[in-house]
């Protein structure tokens, strides 16, 4: 009889506190802020379990007044807070797309007319190149040192164990 009962706390206790991951999904939605994250997530849950603190004493107040015509009072208070959460949700997502309007990258790359690339001088570091360099440059100077490494780990692998040198003159 006890292991029946520990489990059901358990699994009531997982389902009790895993609102709070819902609960605070909407913030990474949102996109907050690291450096604000935790105290957005402080607000959330002060905000979040205040009703905790005081329903249980409130319903059982209507109920003592009331009686079983509480229930009605209960039910239609639920349905108000349900609804008040409807139109924050509702507005919050409307918040996020007029932000996500806003934040939008530019859907045109820049590319340079070719009087930009004369002047760029030819080959150099990345900080050598200037203001001209742009995202296709630095993309590119990506793939080429990506290149040059696999093709140094190709012609190291294809090496027979009988042309490498001894492993206490190799690099660590």
């Amino acid at each position: 009889m006890v292991i029946p009962i520990a489990v059901l706390v358990v699994v009531l206790g997982f389902v009790t506190y895993g609102a709070f991951s819902i609960g605070s999904s909407p913030l990474t939605e949102a996109k907050v802020p690291m450096s604000i994250f935790g105290t957005a997530s402080g607000l959330l849950s002060v905000i979040g379990f205040l009703p905790d603190t005081f329903v249980h004493t409130w319903f059982g107040g209507l109920i003592d007044a009331q009686g079983a015509d509480a229930f009605n009072t209960i039910f239609i208070a639920l349905v108000v807070f349900a609804v008040l959460g409807c139109f924050c949700l509702v507005m919050t997502r409307r918040a996020m797309k007029k932000n996500a309007a806003r934040r939008s990258p530019p859907t045109s790359v820049y590319l340079p007319t070719p009087a930009v690339q004369a002047r760029r001088p030819q080959g150099g570091a990345l900080e050598d190149r200037g203001r001209d360099m742009n995202k296709i440059d630095v993309l590119s100077k990506i793939n080429e040192g990506m290149r040059a490494v696999f093709r140094q780990r190709k012609t190291s692998s294809q090496e027979t164990p009988t042309t490498r040198a001894p492993a206490s003159s190799r690099c660590a």
